[in-house]
């Protein structure tokens, strides 16, 4: 389960090692893995900050930014379409832009 903003990171840099050594196949079941806990992140909680009895989403109370999991759930598909292609380095290339666009301040 992803615990934050820098759990997604950690993922990202992982999956930039596997495809870096040419781990295809490890890198897309990391993707999938992923892609299932952001599922996670879309659902409603219980919001307990502040004595509130509501419900919010995960994404927004771990301080997780929406449009940037939304931008980051389409490259994780585009490089897993560019896995299933045989396009590894690619798939790197997609990863590492991703990942710089994660990090990116957010835009206002």
């Amino acid at each position: 389960m992803i615990s934050g903003p820098q759990a997604i990171t950690e993922h990202l840099d992982a999956l930039i090692e596997m495809l870096e050594a040419g781990n295809a196949d490890e890198a897309r079941m990391r993707i999938h893995q992923v892609l299932f806990d952001f599922k996670a992140l879309r659902a409603y909680v219980p919001d307990r900050t502040a004595g509130k009895s509501g419900l919010i989403v995960a994404a927004f109370q771990l301080k997780i930014d929406l449009g940037k999991l939304r931008d980051l759930d389409e490259s994780l598909h585009s490089v897993i379409d560019l896995l299933n292609s045989d396009q590894v380095e690619e798939a790197l290339d997609e990863c590492e832009s991703a990942r710089e666009h994660w990090l990116a301040p957010k835009e206002e």
